[in-house]
């Protein structure tokens, strides 16, 4: 059973984990490498199906493609994941197009075409998303979800230290919650001796708004090696986030760092409330109430978060913060359901494995 797995082995650290850890041994995709296989590629996407959908061909033989968001056009047996139906659009940060009759025609009809055997949401989240937007009894019955997994570190060795060590990595500053994670250290500051370890893509204005605060420690693509070191040594990771992000909370679970982030879409599936993390409710979310009808774009609701601030929610989510890090009995159950849920729970490499075995053997049973 040869499986080609379509995606570049440098991509998202949720696919990397795919490629060390696989389920079968993948065939090699090297259209990637292949400039030609690339021009046609791209051809493909900005030409006729430019307005469409997310489509590919795939030049490698295989009896089984295992497809990252993109319709497969030409004729071999493919299943495809998505963490939201948006991923099969035209473009994934115009909403718009997950509401034109046109794409979701054309999305439905080439996943309900008889080579597309399953379509693999990352969540139940993601799963319903995929039902409010495409109703077809044929497209449910290809539904399956599939936790993505990161594999085990080992348990984490906690080293006691006089200041409170806390970190928050995000690409997206406003998206991911960057100016409340900043407003919540400002009030954690005041009473306890903290830092903050800041990874993300920081507007100039925000550095030097905090310029005067020694125990912030504004960082940007920093190599893994001291990424991991401060994942290993700090005391919670702080995400008051807006919009959804899968691969840190994996990394973070695995290094049985305690969360505290928000409730928006597929996070309580992720983060466990009270008992991998602690949850606060959002005040706003990407996919939430407003979705398309306030924001129809990215960038429209990236413009929205930098214009509003969210005192209550700062306030409160500061409050979750302070009670995790006063309290070493909530830390250490919460690290103890971390490490138990990498290690043999719904993001472990061995049932993330047992699943997607299944499911390629179902699909090239039915070929």
């Amino acid at each position: 059973m040869k499986i080609l797995l379509d995606v570049k082995k440098d991509s998202h650290k949720i696919y990397q984990e795919l490629y060390k850890y696989p389920p079968v041994k993948y065939v090699t995709d090297f259209s990637y490498n292949n400039p030609i296989f690339r021009v046609v590629n791209k051809s493909i996407n900005v030409s006729f199906y430019k307005n469409k959908g997310r489509v590919c061909h795939i030049f490698k033989r295989a009896d089984l493609v295992h497809s990252v968001g993109r319709i497969v056009l030409n004729n071999v047996n493919y299943v495809v994941d998505l963490e939201h139906p948006i991923i099969l659009t035209p473009n994934q940060r115009d909403y718009r197009f997950l509401v034109n009759s046109g794409v979701r025609n054309f999305i439905t009809m080439q996943l309900k075409k008889e080579k597309c055997k399953f379509i693999l949401p990352f969540t139940e989240s993601a799963k319903k998303e995929f039902q409010k937007y495409f109703h077809d009894k044929e497209l449910e019955n290809k539904l399956e979800v599939v936790y993505p997994a990161h594999h085990s570190v080992g348990k984490i060795r906690i080293v006691n230290k006089e200041k409170i060590k806390l970190l928050f990595v995000g690409t997206k500053f406003h998206a991911k919650g960057g100016k409340e994670a900043l407003e919540v250290f400002e009030k954690l500051n005041k009473k306890y001796d903290v830092e903050l370890f800041f990874v993300s893509e920081t507007p100039p204005e925000y550095i030097q708004k905090y310029s005067s605060y020694q125990n912030i420690h504004f960082l940007h693509d920093i190599p893994w090696d001291e990424l991991e070191t401060l994942y290993r040594t700090s005391d919670a990771f702080i995400f008051p986030l807006f919009q959804a992000s899968f691969g840190v909370y994996l990394e973070a679970l695995a290094y049985q760092v305690p969360v505290v982030t928000t409730d928006v879409f597929d996070i309580p599936e992720i983060i466990e409330d009270n008992k991998t993390g602690l949850n606060v409710h959002s005040p706003i979310s990407l996919y939430g109430e407003g979705f398309i009808s306030k924001w129809k774009t990215f960038n429209d609701f990236n413009e929205i978060l930098k214009k509003t601030h969210f005192p209550e929610f700062v306030e409160e989510f500061a409050e979750s913060v302070e009670n995790l890090i006063t309290n070493k009995k909530i830390q250490n159950r919460i690290r103890r359901n971390c490490y138990k849920v990498i290690e043999c729970g719904k993001f472990s490499i061995k049932e993330r494995n047992k699943k997607l075995k299944e499911i390629y053997s179902m699909a090239c049973d039915n070929v």
